[in-house]
């Protein structure tokens, strides 16, 4: 996270601690980051009275993004892994900081045909671990397809993110791998609100 420290749209990082645990045979990662007293966007958004206006999406959306864009543009890049309206917190400004990155890697994956049953069933279990159902990637669902695990599946999970925003609701509410590896999924009808929103939508899942 310190690589990542200054960026307005990415929570501040203050102080990190490590705790070993000899019994589990694991160590538990601790990290202290600034308080956002604006609480969670997630909130804000369910517990809305009305729909948010396209401007306010936009400018959400936009905040987002930037901090997506500077992970990505870190050498090598760094994968989120777990991009939700959950982890996107409120300053007391009202602005957007992303936080938790406990799901983050800088590692990529490229399956081939070399690749043993045992390793697909490794590396999709691992995907399981570390990111929520309805924003998860294709290729994260099943390595058969040979596609790479890399910075891409964030960009899904911001179509996934983005798509919320605007109808308070999942694009893949029920995780269906299926629906999900086709890219099933329906604009609500005889929305109007968000028509400038859809080609965008489109394009990120």
């Amino acid at each position: 996270m310190q690589k990542l420290n200054g960026h307005p749209n990415i929570v501040p990082y203050i102080a990190a601690a490590s705790n070993q645990d000899t019994t589990l045979r694991r160590t538990e990662y601790l990290l202290v980051t600034e308080y956002c007293s604006g609480g969670r966007l997630y909130e804000r958004v369910v517990h809305r009275k009305n729909p948010l206006e396209v401007e306010q999406v936009i400018q959400i959306y936009y905040q987002v993004c930037r901090a997506v864009k500077h992970m990505h543009e870190q050498q090598p890049p760094i994968i989120h892994r777990d991009l939700k309206v959950e982890n996107c917190l409120l300053t007391s400004k009202g602005f957007i900081q992303l936080c938790d990155f406990g799901s983050a890697t800088t590692k990529v994956y490229l399956p081939d045909e070399t690749w043993s049953v045992k390793k697909r069933d490794y590396v999709e279990d691992e995907m399981t671990k570390v990111t929520t159902p309805m924003y998860r990637a294709p290729e994260m669902l099943d390595t058969y397809n040979n596609y790479p695990i890399n910075e891409q599946v964030d960009i899904w999970a911001l179509g996934c993110l983005l798509y919320y925003l605007c109808f308070i609701n999942h694009p893949f509410e029920d995780s269906a791998k299926l629906r999900i590896l086709n890219a099933k999924y329906t604009i609500p009808a005889n929305n109007t609100r968000y028509t400038v929103l859809h080609d965008l939508i489109n394009v990120k899942i």
